[in-house]
């Protein structure tokens, strides 16, 4: 082919043929499968000025790859679209419990039983990072406050007031006794990679009370006890405001100190104390966490990426790269200017179970494809 092109070239006086193998192109494999079916999996699409190499997919469950080969080094335009979520923008496709967070568990009547009830004395509060939100089990949040802070890159302080009468079941006096504990969530890639409590040894804290530790209310400070952290009474409350009041030094502060999910890698990667403080009106909690990478999720479902011929990978799509591609909010594009030296390229694209073109599950993206698009730039762009 390449022989018959120079000819005509030739023919027609082409003053250009002879720096055209100086021109990068791409070589594309004839059939791309796909990993389930079998089917070819990249449609045709059109094409603008530069167009070096991509794919598209057609459904749902698709891996799609082809090559790219540069001759030269080449500067290129990556164009790729897909779906994405990011507890910021889509908070209803991710799991809160996914995301840094604090956990703040109550058994009001101190009766530990193994099932949590819902609808009555047990409750389960999850606050989260940064978005400074609230939900979990059975939560009624009348009168409470909420509030955190950033006091450095690696740590964060959640303060805390929980009225009495939101919480219900007793009337505060000294030496009663709460069903109590809490944990702290460590989300370093995106997703729940650790999880590390107060008492309990066990991550069902949020089905079975019976795990719980115990808060007292005090008056005056007295010998510690396994199991038990002594909430102290003030007469001047703290402000909640997320930074701490000297007040708070009249409490004890607990550790967290048991890993029940995942793996931690010493205090710096997560670690957690809390003290507690009540009055006849409201309990108050202090959280104070040390997480050396604070985070909440976001994560593409759909994969794109370029290898090398040694199979490193030289771009890829990241949520945190995208911006929004019209419709749906989780239709996400992502473009990229990179260059890449003389060499053979793989590109690979695979959809995950739902919203691809041609199987939309909400309203389509503007421009109508899921998939990687490459073009060569010329050198005044």
């Amino acid at each position: 082919m390449v022989l018959i092109l120079l000819c005509f070239c030739c023919l027609i006086g082409l003053s250009s043929c002879q720096a055209f193998e100086k021109i990068p192109f791409i070589t594309k494999v004839s059939i791309i499968e796909s990993a389930n079916s079998g089917e070819t999996c990249s449609i045709p699409f059109q094409k603008g000025d530069g167009f070096l190499a991509g794919i598209h997919v057609q459904g749902n469950n698709r891996t799609c790859t082809t090559t790219m080969n540069l001759h030269e080094a080449t500067t290129l335009r990556v164009i790729a679209q897909g779906e994405g979520a990011s507890y910021d923008i889509t908070p209803s496709l991710i799991e809160s419990y996914q995301n840094d967070c604090l956990e703040v568990f109550f058994d009001m009547r101190n009766d530990k039983t193994t099932r949590f009830d819902e609808g009555g004395d047990d409750y389960q509060y999850r606050i989260q990072w940064f978005f400074n939100s609230v939900d979990g089990k059975n939560i009624k949040l009348e009168g409470t406050d909420f509030k955190q802070s950033n006091p450095s890159e690696n740590q964060y302080i959640i303060e805390i007031k929980f009225p009495w009468k939101t919480l219900g079941y007793l009337d505060p006096n000294p030496g009663q006794k709460i069903g109590f504990d809490l944990d702290v969530v460590d989300n370093d890639n995106n997703t729940r990679e650790a999880q590390l409590s107060w008492n309990s040894t066990s991550d069902l804290l949020w089905r079975d009370p019976s795990v719980f530790g115990t808060l007292i209310l005090k008056e005056n400070l007295s010998d510690p006890e396994t199991s038990v952290a002594q909430g102290m009474r003030v007469k001047t409350p703290p402000i909640i405001d997320g930074i701490p009041d000297p007040v708070w030094s009249t409490a004890p502060s607990y550790p967290f100190n048991h890993v029940i999910l995942g793996k931690i890698d010493g205090e710096k990667d997560l670690s957690a104390t809390f003290r507690a403080l009540w009055s006849p009106e409201n309990l108050y909690l202090l959280v104070e966490i040390t997480d050396d990478i604070k985070k909440y999720s976001s994560f593409l479902f759909d994969e794109g990426r370029i290898e090398d011929e040694e199979g490193n990978t030289v771009w890829e799509m990241k949520m945190e790269k995208t911006t929004h591609a019209g419709g749906a909010l989780k239709n996400r594009r992502q473009e990229d200017t990179l260059t890449l030296p003389a060499g053979i390229y793989k590109i690979h694209y695979q959809s995950d179970e739902s919203h691809a073109f041609g199987a939309w599950d909400d309203t389509p993206p503007t421009a109508l494809f899921s998939g990687i698009e490459i073009y060569r730039l010329n050198s005044q762009e």
